[in-house]
């Protein structure tokens, strides 16, 4: 549970009451990372280390799945 959402990994859904939103399984492995963290601040190289394990990867692609996650909850 994050805030008013429950997020389903296996499903990639995450449902609050009057919303569904389907997202990709990066943008949900980037919100099982950050919530696994608490409130803690998570740095860059763990958050490209648990989404894109044993892969070389831009900055612009970790950009990328925190703007679609941040899409996917509705935070502006």
């Amino acid at each position: 549970v994050i805030g008013a959402w429950q997020a389903t990994r296996s499903t990639g859904q995450l449902v609050r009451p009057g919303r569904a939103v389907a997202v990709e399984p990066k943008v949900m492995d980037l919100l099982w990372c950050l919530t696994a963290h608490g409130t803690a601040v998570v740095p860059r190289d763990t958050l490209i280390e648990t989404c894109w394990p044993r892969r070389v990867v831009t900055d612009d692609a970790l950009a990328r799945t925190v703007s679609k996650l941040r899409q996917a909850l509705g935070d502006t």
